[in-house]
C-alpha cells in the first residue's frame, strides 16, 4: 500500500498511591539534609562570633595590662628625675641612674610589644567584621561565666545536633531499604486521539483509560535483605558515634569547668600579690629617698611588679580562653 500519515496523541497521568514508605522516607531524608546545611551555616556563624568576642576580651586584657605598665613607667620617669636631682646634690650615684634607665627601657619595650599586639587585634577585627575598625568599646577584662548547665549545653551543641540529624537520615535509610519487601500500588489515567491529521476530528476519535497497577517483587536474589542489613549497620555505626560524641563533650565540659575554677583561684591570688607588690614598691621607693635602700632593691621590686602584671595577664587569658571554649561547646550561648 501507499504510505500515509498517521498521528497518535496521548496524555498520560500516573500517581503512586503506596510505595512501601519510600516516598515519605526520602522526603524525611531531604528535610534532614536541609537541616544539616542549616547547621553547617550556623556552625560557621558561631565560629565568627566566637573569634570576634574573644578579640574584644583580648583587647580589654591588653588595655588593662598597658595601663598598669604605663603607671610603672610613669613611676620610673619620676624616680629617674629624682635621681638626677639627688646626683646633682651628691646623694645618689651614676650607677643608680643607669639601673633605672635600663629598667625604663625594658618597660618601654613591653609597652611597645603590647601596643603592636593591639594593632594586630584591630586588623583581625577588621577582617572578621569586613570593615575597618580603629576603636572599640572595651568590655570587662574577664568573660562572664556561661550560665548554662551541662544538659542544656549538650542539647544546644551543633556537633551533637549534626550527629542526631545524621542518625535520623540513617534510620530513614533503613525504612527505605525495608520497602523492598512491600508492594507498590499506583493509579493512572490515559487520554488519547488518532487521525491522519494532527488532532483531526479529536472529539470523534478520542479514547481514555483509567486503572490501577500493583507491583510486587517477590524474589530479588537476596539483594533486598543485603541492603537492609547494610543500612542497619550504618545506623548502628552512627548511633555509636553519637553516644561517643556525647560522652566526649561531657568529659570536655567537666575538664573546662575544673580549669576555670583553678584559674579563678590563681587570678584572685595574683591580684592580691600584685597589690602587695605595689605597696612594697612604694615602700622601697620611699626608703631609697631616705637612703635606707639601694636602687638595686627598688629595681627588684619593680621587676616583681611587672612579673605579677604579666603573670596576671597570662592567667586571665587562659581563663577567658576556657570560658570561650565552654561557650563554643554551647555555640555562642551568652
Amino acid at each position: 500500500p501507499d504510505d500515509h500519515n498517521f498521528f497518535q496523541s496521548k496524555l498520560v497521568y500516573q500517581v503512586p498511591l503506596y510505595t512501601g514508605g519510600q516516598i515519605s522516607g526520602y522526603t524525611e531524608i531531604s528535610r534532614a539534609m536541609e537541616k544539616m546545611k542549616q547547621l553547617d551555616k550556623a556552625d560557621v556563624l558561631s565560629e565568627k562570633v566566637y573569634q570576634t568576642r574573644k578579640s574584644y576580651y583580648d583587647m580589654a586584657l591588653l588595655e588593662s595590662s598597658l595601663a598598669n605598665l604605663k603607671t610603672i613607667l610613669a613611676n620610673i620617669i619620676t624616680l629617674e628625675d629624682m635621681i638626677d636631682t639627688m646626683i646633682a646634690e651628691g646623694y645618689a650615684k651614676e650607677v643608680d641612674l643607669l639601673e633605672i634607665k635600663a629598667k625604663k627601657a625594658n618597660v618601654i619595650r613591653l609597652v611597645n610589644q603590647m601596643t603592636s599586639n593591639q594593632k594586630l587585634l584591630y586588623h583581625f577585627l577588621s577582617f572578621l567584621l569586613d570593615q575597618e575598625v580603629k576603636q572599640i568599646t572595651l568590655p570587662a577584662s574577664e568573660v562572664p561565666m556561661v550560665a548554662l548547665d551541662n544538659v542544656t549545653i549538650l542539647k544546644r551543641n551543633l556537633d551533637i545536633q549534626k550527629a542526631e540529624t545524621g542518625m535520623k537520615i540513617r534510620r530513614e535509610m533503613v525504612n527505605v531499604s525495608e520497602a523492598g519487601y512491600l508492594p507498590e500500588v499506583g493509579a493512572f489515567g490515559e487520554f488519547g486521539t488518532a487521525d491522519d491529521t494532527f488532532l483531526g476530528d479529536a472529539s470523534d476519535h478520542k479514547a481514555y483509560t483509567v486503572g490501577a497497577q500493583l507491583t510486587w517483587n517477590l524474589f530479588s536474589g537476596g539483594t533486598d535483605s543485603s541492603k537492609i542489613e547494610q543500612a542497619k549497620v550504618e545506623e548502628l555505626k552512627m548511633k555509636t558515634q553519637l553516644d561517643l560524641a556525647k560522652k566526649g563533650i561531657a568529659l570536655r565540659l567537666a575538664q573546662i569547668r575544673t580549669e576555670i575554677e583553678s584559674y579563678n583561684g590563681e587570678i584572685s591570688s595574683l591580684e592580691s600579690e600584685l597589690e602587695l607588690a605595689n605597696k612594697i614598691y612604694e615602700s622601697y621607693e620611699t626608703r631609697y629617698r631616705e637612703n635606707l635602700a639601694s636602687m638595686n632593691d627598688v629595681v627588684i621590686q619593680q621587676s616583681l611588679q611587672i612579673e605579677k602584671i604579666l603573670a596576671l595577664q597570662v592567667v586571665k587569658n587562659k581563663r577567658n580562653e576556657r570560658v570561650f571554649a565552654l561557650e563554643d561547646l554551647a555555640n555562642g550561648a551568652q
